[in-house]
């Protein structure tokens, strides 16, 4: 394995994904925006579970708790999936990661600790 690792080292590569059927119908794109829709609001109400235990959170607590979880989503899978399969759009899952549960931060923020006020 080692000299074939050796061989290899360099040259360019590629994976295949095999599907067993191809299906293009606006039903099934409907179906599963809806299904990510759903696991947004779940994922967000189980955040909001876990920030409702602090006393008294604060705004900024709130947001960097939100953007430890978007680096929490970002390192588990696209971020291991890219220490053995270099993607090309890494960064966009940094940002998109960084960015959604920032924004998500920003509003969580500003809406849990408006009736303390």
């Amino acid at each position: 394995m080692m000299k074939a690792g050796e061989k290899m080292k360099g040259k360019p590569w590629a994976t295949i994904q095999y599907h067993k059927s191809y299906t293009f119908d606006m039903t099934s794109m409907f179906i599963n925006m809806i299904r990510g829709f759903l696991t947004d609001i779940v994922m967000v109400f189980l955040l909001c579970l876990i920030l409702s235990k602090f006393s008294a959170p604060s705004f900024n607590l709130i947001l960097i708790s939100c953007l430890f979880v978007g680096a929490i989503s970002f390192l588990y899978v696209p971020y291991a999936n890219y220490m053995w399969y270099r993607i090309f759009d890494m960064y966009g899952y940094l940002i998109d990661a960084i960015a959604g549960w920032g924004l998500t931060g920003i509003w969580l923020g500003w809406w849990m600790t408006k009736k303390n006020k």
